[in-house]
């Protein structure tokens, strides 16, 4: 996980409606905390010779986390959290995610920076569930919870080549942000690594 302008803030949310429209803030603050998830080591770029190219579609996120804030679940409610946001929006955190587990764990394959390449594959994933819940009242540690559904596709096919289903439940080790965004770490680098051996299983040598 890589933290920006990072303190230990306990949780304050901002409450809103189910269809995301703003509501009231339950606290005042005076900075923002940036957070990202992902590994601290930098992951060496893959060498493209000899390698298949696998393009990445922007992850559909679920409406409440498609942006930089971070959504938790009460009573069936979105909340966000105040004084802490994504550095940058969701899908685009989760694709670069997603490229760093592909560069570690699928030997047959690259990301490429150019768009246009014949014969390449695409991954594109649809997130159902991306947010901390609050299952137990306000007060107690949330739980993470990732869903996702994949799919690998080859340019030269009309049909996918796979379609697999991922998920992740980790807790909260405390009611506080750098605990919840810990957790929403360890779900996302899980559920990214998991797909990316599913893609090297499925796109075969």
């Amino acid at each position: 996980m890589i933290r920006l302008l990072s303190k230990n803030l306990p949780i304050i949310v901002v409450l809103v409606g189910l269809t995301g429209c703003g509501g009231g803030v339950l606290g005042i603050g005076d900075e923002t905390s940036l957070y990202r998830v992902g590994n601290n080591a930098d992951t060496a770029p893959a060498v493209a010779q000899g390698r298949i190219p696998l393009y990445i579609a922007r992850p559909q996120m679920p409406s409440g986390a498609d942006a930089d804030r971070i959504p938790t679940v009460e009573m069936q409610e979105i909340t966000y959290l105040a004084e802490a946001r994504w550095a940058s929006p969701a899908p685009e955190m989760i694709s670069d995610l997603l490229k760093e587990s592909i560069e570690r764990n699928v030997n047959q394959a690259y990301v490429p920076i150019q768009s246009g390449l014949p014969d390449h594959h695409l991954l594109s994933t649809r997130f159902t569930s991306y947010a901390a819940y609050y299952e137990n009242g306000s007060e107690k540690p949330p739980v993470i919870r990732v869903v996702a559904q994949a799919e690998l596709a080859r340019a030269a096919n009309s049909g996918p080549l796979a379609v697999g289903k991922f998920s992740r439940q980790v807790p909260a080790v405390e009611n506080t942000v750098s605990s919840v965004i810990d957790a929403f770490n360890t779900a996302s680098v899980q559920i990214a690594d998991e797909m990316a051996v599913w893609v090297g299983e499925n796109m075969g040598e």
